[in-house]
Protein backbone atom coordinates (compact mmCIF):
# COMPACT_ATOMS: atom_id res chain seq x y z
CA UNK A 1 0.00 0.00 0.00
CA UNK A 2 1.40 3.36 -1.01
CA UNK A 3 1.49 6.17 1.54
CA UNK A 4 0.75 9.85 1.20
CA UNK A 5 2.20 12.11 3.87
CA UNK A 6 0.66 15.56 4.37
CA UNK A 7 2.58 18.43 5.92
CA UNK A 8 1.29 21.96 6.47
CA UNK A 9 2.23 24.56 9.06
CA UNK A 10 -1.48 24.80 9.93
CA UNK A 11 -2.54 21.54 11.56
CA UNK A 12 -6.26 22.19 10.95
CA UNK A 13 -5.71 22.49 7.19
CA UNK A 14 -3.50 19.38 7.13
CA UNK A 15 -6.05 17.41 9.15
CA UNK A 16 -8.89 18.54 6.85
CA UNK A 17 -6.86 17.55 3.78
CA UNK A 18 -6.09 14.12 5.24
CA UNK A 19 -9.77 13.60 6.06
CA UNK A 20 -10.97 14.76 2.65
CA UNK A 21 -8.41 12.78 0.65
CA UNK A 22 -9.19 9.68 2.72
CA UNK A 23 -12.78 9.95 1.49
CA UNK A 24 -11.84 9.97 -2.22
CA UNK A 25 -8.63 7.96 -2.48
CA UNK A 26 -8.69 4.20 -2.14
CA UNK A 27 -5.85 1.71 -1.56
CA UNK A 28 -3.61 4.32 -0.01
CA UNK A 29 -2.70 5.28 3.55
CA UNK A 30 -2.89 9.05 4.12
CA UNK A 31 -1.01 10.36 7.14
CA UNK A 32 -0.61 13.84 8.61
CA UNK A 33 2.87 14.61 9.88
CA UNK A 34 3.72 17.48 12.21
CA UNK A 35 7.48 17.45 11.57
CA UNK A 36 9.41 16.55 8.46
CA UNK A 37 11.89 14.68 10.64
CA UNK A 38 9.19 11.99 11.01
CA UNK A 39 10.18 10.91 7.48
CA UNK A 40 13.82 10.29 8.38
CA UNK A 41 13.17 6.59 8.98
CA UNK A 42 13.28 4.10 6.15
CA UNK A 43 9.91 4.76 4.59
CA UNK A 44 9.90 3.99 0.90
CA UNK A 45 7.69 4.67 -2.08
CA UNK A 46 5.58 7.56 -0.82
CA UNK A 47 4.19 10.90 -1.91
CA UNK A 48 4.90 13.94 0.24
CA UNK A 49 2.36 16.74 -0.17
CA UNK A 50 3.50 19.83 1.63
CA UNK A 51 2.85 23.51 1.89
CA UNK A 52 6.37 24.56 1.05
CA UNK A 53 5.64 28.12 2.23
CA UNK A 54 5.40 26.72 5.79
CA UNK A 55 8.99 25.48 5.47
CA UNK A 56 10.29 28.96 4.76
CA UNK A 57 8.64 30.20 7.94
CA UNK A 58 10.31 27.38 9.88
CA UNK A 59 13.67 27.63 8.08
CA UNK A 60 13.63 23.90 7.39
CA UNK A 61 13.82 23.77 3.61
CA UNK A 62 17.07 21.77 3.92
CA UNK A 63 15.04 19.01 5.61
CA UNK A 64 13.84 17.95 2.16
CA UNK A 65 17.43 17.19 1.16
CA UNK A 66 17.97 15.21 4.39
CA UNK A 67 14.82 13.20 3.74
CA UNK A 68 16.07 12.48 0.22
CA UNK A 69 19.25 11.00 1.68
CA UNK A 70 17.36 8.58 3.93
CA UNK A 71 14.45 7.86 1.56
CA UNK A 72 15.54 7.47 -2.02
CA UNK A 73 12.17 6.72 -3.56
CA UNK A 74 9.53 9.40 -2.97
CA UNK A 75 7.82 12.12 -4.94
CA UNK A 76 7.29 15.66 -3.74
CA UNK A 77 4.16 17.67 -4.43
CA UNK A 78 4.91 21.19 -3.22
CA UNK A 79 2.03 23.62 -2.82
CA UNK A 80 3.10 27.26 -2.85
CA UNK A 81 1.99 30.82 -3.43
CA UNK A 82 5.45 31.62 -4.80
CA UNK A 83 6.64 31.44 -8.38
CA UNK A 84 7.97 28.00 -9.30
CA UNK A 85 11.34 29.49 -10.37
CA UNK A 86 11.80 30.85 -6.85
CA UNK A 87 11.06 27.43 -5.35
CA UNK A 88 13.46 25.73 -7.77
CA UNK A 89 16.19 28.16 -6.74
CA UNK A 90 15.85 27.24 -3.06
CA UNK A 91 14.99 23.52 -3.11
CA UNK A 92 16.65 20.80 -5.16
CA UNK A 93 13.83 19.19 -7.12
CA UNK A 94 13.77 15.97 -9.10
CA UNK A 95 12.09 15.56 -12.46
CA UNK A 96 9.23 13.69 -10.82
CA UNK A 97 8.59 16.48 -8.28
CA UNK A 98 5.85 18.98 -8.93
CA UNK A 99 5.16 22.51 -7.75
CA UNK A 100 1.55 23.64 -7.84
CA UNK A 101 -0.12 26.96 -7.17
CA UNK A 102 -2.23 26.91 -4.03
CA UNK A 103 -5.14 28.43 -5.96
CA UNK A 104 -5.55 25.21 -7.97
CA UNK A 105 -9.04 23.71 -8.22
CA UNK A 106 -9.94 20.58 -6.27
CA UNK A 107 -10.38 18.45 -9.41
CA UNK A 108 -7.01 19.58 -10.82
CA UNK A 109 -5.39 18.75 -7.47
CA UNK A 110 -6.91 15.26 -7.48
CA UNK A 111 -5.76 14.66 -11.06
CA UNK A 112 -2.20 15.59 -10.12
CA UNK A 113 -2.29 13.18 -7.18
CA UNK A 114 -3.72 10.50 -9.45
CA UNK A 115 -0.83 11.05 -11.89
CA UNK A 116 1.65 10.78 -9.03
CA UNK A 117 0.20 7.57 -7.65
CA UNK A 118 -0.95 5.52 -10.60
CA UNK A 119 -2.11 2.50 -8.60
CA UNK A 120 -4.88 4.28 -6.72
CA UNK A 121 -8.36 5.21 -7.80
CA UNK A 122 -9.79 8.62 -7.15
CA UNK A 123 -13.54 8.86 -7.08
CA UNK A 124 -14.20 12.06 -8.98
CA UNK A 125 -15.83 12.85 -12.27
CA UNK A 126 -14.78 14.93 -15.23
CA UNK A 127 -17.63 17.32 -14.58
CA UNK A 128 -16.59 20.94 -14.00
CA UNK A 129 -17.37 21.65 -10.37
CA UNK A 130 -17.37 25.10 -8.81
CA UNK A 131 -14.39 26.14 -6.73
CA UNK A 132 -15.09 26.24 -3.02
CA UNK A 133 -13.05 27.75 -0.20
CA UNK A 134 -11.25 25.92 2.60
CA UNK A 135 -13.82 27.29 5.07
CA UNK A 136 -16.63 25.92 2.91
CA UNK A 137 -14.90 22.53 2.83
CA UNK A 138 -14.68 22.62 6.63
CA UNK A 139 -18.38 23.48 6.77
CA UNK A 140 -19.21 20.52 4.49
CA UNK A 141 -17.08 18.09 6.49
CA UNK A 142 -18.62 19.13 9.80
CA UNK A 143 -22.12 19.09 8.28
CA UNK A 144 -21.52 15.57 6.98
CA UNK A 145 -20.73 14.58 10.56
CA UNK A 146 -24.22 15.74 11.59
CA UNK A 147 -23.17 18.99 13.24
CA UNK A 148 -25.66 21.86 13.25
CA UNK A 149 -24.79 25.55 12.71
CA UNK A 150 -24.36 26.23 16.43
CA UNK A 151 -21.98 23.28 16.90
CA UNK A 152 -20.02 24.22 13.77
CA UNK A 153 -19.71 27.80 15.05
CA UNK A 154 -18.31 26.56 18.37
CA UNK A 155 -15.82 24.20 16.69
CA UNK A 156 -14.55 26.86 14.25
CA UNK A 157 -14.63 29.70 16.77
CA UNK A 158 -17.08 31.77 14.70
CA UNK A 159 -20.53 33.18 15.30
CA UNK A 160 -23.58 31.22 14.22
CA UNK A 161 -24.49 34.11 11.89
CA UNK A 162 -21.09 33.81 10.14
CA UNK A 163 -21.69 30.09 9.66
CA UNK A 164 -25.09 30.85 8.10
CA UNK A 165 -23.45 33.33 5.72
CA UNK A 166 -20.80 30.77 4.72
CA UNK A 167 -23.53 28.16 4.21
CA UNK A 168 -25.66 30.51 2.11
CA UNK A 169 -22.68 31.38 -0.12
CA UNK A 170 -21.79 27.69 -0.40
CA UNK A 171 -25.35 26.78 -1.45
CA UNK A 172 -25.34 29.55 -4.04
CA UNK A 173 -21.96 28.47 -5.41
CA UNK A 174 -23.03 24.82 -5.62
CA UNK A 175 -26.41 25.71 -7.13
CA UNK A 176 -28.42 24.06 -4.35
CA UNK A 177 -31.08 25.26 -1.91
CA UNK A 178 -30.20 23.55 1.36
CA UNK A 179 -27.69 21.54 3.39
CA UNK A 180 -28.81 18.17 2.04
CA UNK A 181 -28.35 19.41 -1.52
CA UNK A 182 -24.89 20.75 -0.63
CA UNK A 183 -23.86 17.45 0.96
CA UNK A 184 -25.10 15.47 -2.05
CA UNK A 185 -23.18 17.75 -4.45
CA UNK A 186 -20.06 17.60 -2.23
CA UNK A 187 -20.16 13.79 -2.31
CA UNK A 188 -20.46 13.88 -6.09
CA UNK A 189 -17.48 16.28 -6.20
CA UNK A 190 -15.45 13.98 -3.95
CA UNK A 191 -15.02 16.60 -1.23
CA UNK A 192 -16.65 14.44 1.48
Amino acid sequence: MKKIFIYDGCHVIAKSLVHTLSQVIENCEIVQITRLSELMSNVDNFLLILNIDALYKESSVSMIDKIRLSNKNFDLLAISKYDSNFIKSTVELRESDRIIDRKISWNEFLKIINDKISNIEISTTEENFPKITKRQIQLLILSSQGKNNQEIAQILGLSEHTIKVHAWRLYRRLGVNNRLGALAKARKMGVI
